[in-house]
This record gives structure tokens, sequence and C-alpha cells, in this order.
């Protein structure tokens, strides 16, 4: 063991080497892409191109798929990220069995506030849809010549409402 660093150990400074020839470097190049680019202002194009590599993958090479799927949760938890949409987009586009090891409380997040709003939307459309239907029941009374107090107690459309829709029902 003392004669391990017996000789001076070349080093190699990443940050100067060109992403092409980290791209060589087959298996260590993931990470060592990684590495290089981890403290980047912006990750989202280095693993879009990582998400991109997992579609490239034969099945049959779970080492590399594994390191893939390593530098990629390394990024996810330590890296910056400026703009999530491109990433979630990248993310969607893999297949169902890695795409769930992505899944992050920000999607969740995401979902529940789509379902929420879904809930609201449905919430408003009901009620707008039930002023449109009594103010169509008292269009139809007025043309009736029923007397606007009376329509504005059984509707619940205040007074002021209801004489402005019959002027305009008079305009016509």
């Amino acid at each position: 063991m003392a004669n391990t660093f017996a000789k001076p150990v070349g080093l190699i400074d990443i940050n100067e080497t060109h992403d092409d020839e980290i791209k060589r470097q087959q298996l260590l190049g993931v990470m060592t892409g990684a590495l290089k680019h981890i403290r980047d202002r912006d990750i989202t194009r280095y693993m879009i191109g990582l998400f991109e590599r997992l579609h490239l993958i034969d099945l049959g090479h779970n080492l590399e798929q594994q390191f893939v799927l390593t530098a990629l949760k390394y990024m996810l938890k330590t890296g910056n990220i400026d703009e999530a949409k491109p990433l979630l987009a990248a993310i969607d586009k893999l297949p169902e069995t890695i795409r769930g090891e992505f899944m992050t409380a920000a999607e969740k997040i995401e979902e529940y506030g789509r379902e929420k709003g879904r809930e609201e939307g449905i919430g408003l459309g009901l009620k707008k849809g039930r002023e449109q239907s009594r103010t169509e029941i008292a269009v139809n009374f007025l043309n009736d010549g029923v007397e606007p107090r009376i329509i504005a107690r059984n509707t619940g459309i205040e007074l002021a409402i209801i004489l402005k829709l019959k002027a305009q029902l008079e305009q016509e």
C-alpha cells in the first residue's frame, strides 16, 4: 500500500476536457460528465442528453443503464435547473419502467395542482351553468309577461338585473 503513490499521479482537469472526449470514455464518461457539469448554472441540457442516452442503451447493458441512472439521480439532487419544463418533457418520453424513478416531489405537487384545478374548473362551470339557466328561466318568464318582482323572488336573481333583462328584451 505504501508504494501505491510512489510515482506522481497525473491529474486531468475535466473542465478543460471537451465534452466529446468525455463521451468517448463510455461508462466513466457518464460520471465524469456529471462531475464536470454539476456546478453549471443550469444542468438541463446535459441531463436531457443523458435521458436521450437511456433510450439508446441496449436493454442487455444494465451496467451502462445503472451508470446513467446514477449520474442522473446525482445531478437531480445536487445540480441547478433554471427551467423545469424541458427536463420534465424529457422525463415524460422515457419508458415507464425508468420514468417512475424520476417522479419527483415537484411532479407530484404539479399533479395535485392539476387535479385541484380540474375540481375548481368543474365547480365554476357548474356555477356558471346554474346562473345561465336561471337567466334563461327569467327571460322565459319575462316573455310570458310575469311580473319582475315575482321572477326575482323565484329565481334568486336581483330585481335590478331582472329589470335590465326586461329593458334589453323590449329593445329587441
